[in-house]
């Protein structure tokens, strides 16, 4: 292995961590803030709709068993274990999986459905017409597997306004389909984007 490469793959790898850890931090908060802002509830009432459906409707067995199929009805060559790994964690439960040198997929699941509960794809590109289609693709099939019964071809032309929102320089942007709402937020230390997939109303 040259040096430049080894050097490369040191550098995924940290990003791969932080990024783990920031997700992680940002779902902590998230869940901390909700559970400030809410009022007293007596053990009798039950708990609000969107707490009980703040999940995607897949666990992580089905999403990686749907993943693999769209990724090879795309030519794409990413692949993610029958049985993903997942790591125990206080809020959610998580997967982080390095599709390549450009791509980093983490999955959060839900630790009392097991269900997940949100995705993210960090993505570095070469901003060259073959890394964009390939980001494209990529992203559609990430989402599509998140959402029995939809397609590649329903979600293409929906991460497609996403992909020329950040190509025109918009540092985030979002798109809803159904229950569930695709973004992206442009990291300005990198040369990517992260791109979420969650339920709307998280």
């Amino acid at each position: 292995m040259s040096l430049h490469r080894h050097i490369t793959l040191i550098s995924l790898a940290g990003v791969t961590l932080v990024a783990a850890f920031l997700i992680g931090s940002y779902w902590n908060d998230r869940q901390h803030s909700l559970n400030e802002g809410r009022p007293p509830v007596q053990s009798e009432t039950p708990e609000p709709d969107f707490i009980e459906k703040a999940f995607l409707p897949c666990t992580p067995q089905d999403y990686a068993q749907r993943l693999n199929a769209l990724m090879e009805e795309a030519t794409l060559p990413y692949r993610l274990p029958d049985t993903p790994e997942v790591q125990m964690g206080d809020v959610h439960d998580s997967m982080t999986l390095q599709l390549d040198n450009h791509n980093t997929l983490i999955v959060l699941v839900d630790k009392a459905s097991q269900h997940v509960a949100s995705i993210t794809l960090i993505v570095n590109g070469d901003q060259s017409a073959d890394s964009d289609a390939s980001v494209l693709l990529t992203t559609a099939a990430v989402a599509a597997a998140a959402m029995p019964g939809k397609s590649l071809s329903t979600l293409t032309p929906v991460v497609a306004k996403l992909v020329a929102s950040y190509q025109a320089g918009s540092n985030a942007a979002e798109q809803d389909l159904d229950n569930v709402r695709i973004r992206y937020d442009r990291v300005p230390s990198q040369a990517g984007a992260w791109f979420w997939i969650e339920p709307i109303g998280t």
